[in-house]
């Protein structure tokens, strides 16, 4: 945990050579500024946007202004070695990075630690959820906050080699992040957009999107080792939406899902800030937030179960899915956790991409995504086991998913103005730095 004290980095040679120290003037740093800005980061964010006037189009159309003043860097010259104090200030600016990784519920599943010349990414299974079957959930976001890492390590004039390990039960993936001297020009310039990702959960417009920014967004799943499919006809919008709909239906009638999904929900002062979905960013109405409380209660949900009815309760994600650009479902080749993260890394280079072109999203995850069969449909809902299966049965055809892959995560692409809010994140404190 870093220290609330100011530190300026020196050279121990009495003369250090004029372009080291002049390195080192850049990475003069208030250690209480790095603790204080990831500690209140989504207040500050949220302060920084009240009052101001919502402007029409995506974020990056106008310059990125992070909530969060970053780390200084500038690139390290590979021929001069870092030291102590300055390999650290790099760490923790790549462990940084991994924290403001997408995941499930905003349930950030991890445990990370800044040690030596590596940076590790822990699954923690206590973070877990029924939705997040086997941990697969889980190993996506890990494999997300792998991807961030690496942005980070290539902005500070770094190469960051991950490697996924299998654990056990105690954490079930590990993720190292081995850092070294050397440039990544394609990763490098992504460290801003990587620092304004967001979720935006805004219905939108369908404006169309160019092929060239499908063709970039195609090529950042395949430069991860996954394939990315985008359905956009409107005919395949409109299918995609109608079965996402669907399986939201059931998630609600679901008891155990429906009471997860509102645990995830946090309100204006809740006691759990840093994590979890501020329903804010739901982007609802006064009539739908009314609405919201009512599908809040168990017993409702129970009668519409009873009566088989309840087809409303998927609108909205109808409503939002059918309103889309595009949807872009990301798969990968395999069902082991390393291959999850993998596709997870892959989701957040999409994500990244399609944000620094005009584009917002938002991530989709049907309560069949993670099943791999009827067992684990069974366990999510054993009610409406048989019901989830044919949607995932359809859905997986319609985005031409093969028997060998597994269907990572959904995203839905349009064009809308920035989220009232950002997502909150725990702080930096809570990353793991031992000595050596």
């Amino acid at each position: 945990m870093l220290h609330s004290r100011s530190t300026v980095l020196c050279h121990p040679c009495d003369s250090p050579p004029s372009e080291l120290a002049s390195r080192l003037s850049c990475l003069s740093v208030r250690r209480t500024d790095i603790d204080r800005n990831w500690g209140q980061e989504g207040q500050e964010g949220q302060e920084a946007q009240e009052g101001q006037e919502e402007t029409q189009g995506f974020g990056n159309i106008q310059p990125f202004q992070p909530f969060l003043p970053f780390l200084p860097f500038q690139p390290f010259q590979p021929f001069l070695p870092l030291l102590p104090e300055e390999g650290k200030i790099a760490r923790m600016s790549v462990a940084a990075a991994a924290i403001r990784a997408p995941s499930g519920g905003n349930a950030q599943p991890w445990h990370i630690e800044a040690r030596g010349g590596s940076v590790s990414v822990r699954l923690a299974p206590e973070h877990s959820t029924t939705m997040d079957v086997g941990y697969r959930a889980s190993a996506v976001a890990v494999g997300a906050a792998t991807f961030n890492a690496r942005v980070a390590a290539a902005a500070h004039g770094l190469i960051g080699k991950v490697d996924f390990q299998p654990g056990d039960e105690a954490s079930p993936l590990s993720a190292i992040v081995h850092l070294s001297s050397g440039d990544d020009a394609e990763l490098s310039p992504l460290y801003e957009a990587m620092l304004g990702r967001e979720t935006n959960r805004r219905r939108g417009d369908r404006a169309p999107i160019p092929g060239q920014t499908l063709e970039l967004l195609d090529s950042a799943a395949r430069n991860e080792g996954a394939r990315l499919h985008i359905l956009s006809d409107p005919a395949d919008v409109e299918m995609a939406a109608t079965i996402l709909a669907a399986a939201d239906r059931i998630r609600y009638l679901t008891p155990r899902l429906h009471a997860e999904m509102f645990e995830e929900l946090r309100l204006p002062g809740d006691p759990s800030p840093d994590t979890g979905i501020d329903i804010r960013s739901l982007e609802l109405g006064p009539a739908h937030l009314v609405m919201l409380d009512i599908l809040r209660r168990s017993e409702v949900m129970a009668d519409l179960a009873q009566w088989n009815a309840g087809t409303a309760l998927g609108d909205d994600t109808y409503g939002r899915v059918a309103a889309s650009s595009a949807v872009g479902v990301i798969s990968v080749r395999g069902q082991s956790l390393s291959d999850y993260a993998r596709g997870g890394s892959a989701v957040e280079s999409v994500w990244i991409r399609a944000q620094q072109h005009g584009l917002a999203v938002q991530p989709v995850s049907p309560a069949f995504l993670y099943a791999h069969d009827e067992k684990d449909l069974g366990e999510l809902s054993p009610t409406f086991a048989g019901h989830l299966g044919d949607l995932q049965y359809n859905f997986r055809k319609l985005a031409n998913t093969d028997a060998g892959e597994s269907q990572v995560l959904v995203l839905r692409f349009t064009r809308a103005p920035r989220p009232s809010v950002p997502s909150r994140r725990r702080g930096l404190h809570r990353v793991s730095s031992p000595p050596g």
